[in-house]
């Protein structure tokens, strides 16, 4: 018979299983009558006296009153795995069960399942610093766009305007204060216009010295003058001291209006960007001012008051020559009060110096020279 739960092989007249301590349910025999059944009077005969219980292959009789399991015989000494000729016995996982322990059939062994494969966590990350890139960058971008891009932009595109003379920029349009003064524009300067409405001008301007920051604010128009225009007031001047013996807007206005009136040129050098569409200097006209020296008296200047003794500013004359020739010409200028220059009277000079001036005593607006070398 064999045990229900783990297969063994039951001994005959166990009530267990020795192997795995399942209890064994026997089925009851009938008793046969004739004795020819009963183990205890095989090869005994047929005597019933003799009740000497025969030995049994796994119990026997302790003298008291049940039977007690024997143990297990030991099995033949089997060969040791390993060893040259003998192959390792078959694995019999139910013999590797302790003894006494019920065991389970769990069936075949199930493959475990397809796992779907997990999101990366360095997708999110990527993802994430994505997004913080184009936030930033984003804000990075406008705030490019707005505070570095559009100012280059109207500041390269806007047009250009040059001191006259040493002005001042404010950052109210209102002259004659000192509260609202930003800076001191040197003349020849550089301007970028934002807004010039003919009275007041919006400009910035940059300095040229290291390290100086930008200024922006108003000046007064007046004292605006173009590229070109500058480029041929510049070359007017001989030399430095005639520049500095000039030295009012309203003077050096006067002398640029009398050159582009007549189509002169002074020195000019015109490979300078703007300066070719002055004219070319020749012999006819070709004139410049030369100042030997600004405090000498007489000088090749002079600012005599002779046109109208109550005006508010003195009247302005200059000799001018010609580097071609020689020759020297005069030129004489009065003045509004709010600085507008006129043309008196200009002609040949005598002399390089002005000696001094008067009124022709048969024509009282024309003015009489006099001049010395």
């Amino acid at each position: 018979m064999n045990c229900s739960q783990c297969g063994q092989e039951i001994p005959q007249g166990l009530n267990f299983c020795i192997f795995c301590g399942t209890p064994v349910d026997r089925p009851e025999t009938p008793q046969d009558t004739s004795g020819n059944n009963n183990p205890i009077n095989d090869n005994q005969g047929n005597n019933p006296a003799d009740d000497t219980p025969a030995p049994e292959a796994h119990a026997h009789y302790n003298g008291q009153s049940q039977w007690q399991p024997q143990p297990p015989q030991p099995e033949p000494a089997q060969s040791v795995p390993g060893q040259p000729g003998y192959p390792p016995p078959p694995y019999n996982p139910q013999a590797q069960m302790p003894y006494g322990m019920p065991q389970q059939n769990y069936g075949p062994a199930q493959p475990y399942p397809a796992q779907a494969p997990k999101k990366k966590s360095w997708i999110a990350v990527l993802v994430i610093s994505i997004v913080v890139l184009v936030i930033f960058g984003g804000i990075g971008g406008w705030y490019y766009y707005e505070n570095v891009y559009l100012p280059e932009l109207r500041d390269r595109e806007a047009p250009r305007a040059y001191a006259i003379t040493d002005i001042v920029m404010r950052n109210t349009r209102m002259s004659g204060v000192e509260y609202n003064r930003v800076g001191s524009i040197p003349y020849s300067a550089e301007l970028i216009i934002y807004e010039n409405d003919g009275q007041w001008a919006h400009a910035k301007y940059k300095p040229t010295a290291p390290g100086a920051e930008p200024i922006e604010g108003y000046v007064a128009s007046q004292y605006l003058i173009d590229r070109e225009d500058m480029l041929l007031l510049n070359s007017i001047y001989a030399d430095n001291n005639a520049r500095m013996a000039v030295n009012t807007s309203k003077c050096k206005r006067a002398l640029l209006n009398f050159y582009k009136a007549n189509n002169l040129v002074g020195n000019i050098d015109r490979s300078v960007p703007g300066a070719e569409s002055l004219p070319l200097p020749d012999s006819s006209n070709h004139w410049v001012l030369e100042v030997n020296d600004p405090s000498r008296k007489p000088a090749e200047i002079a600012y005599p008051r002779m046109h109208n003794s109550g005006s508010k500013f003195t009247d302005f004359a200059a000799v001018l020559t010609n580097p071609e020739t020689g020759a020297r010409h005069y030129v004489y200028f009065y003045f509004d009060d709010d600085e507008t220059p006129h043309l008196l009277q200009d002609g040949p000079a005598t002399g390089r110096y002005i000696a001094g001036v008067a009124r022709d005593p048969y024509d009282y607006n024309r003015l009489i020279m006099y001049f010395i070398d």
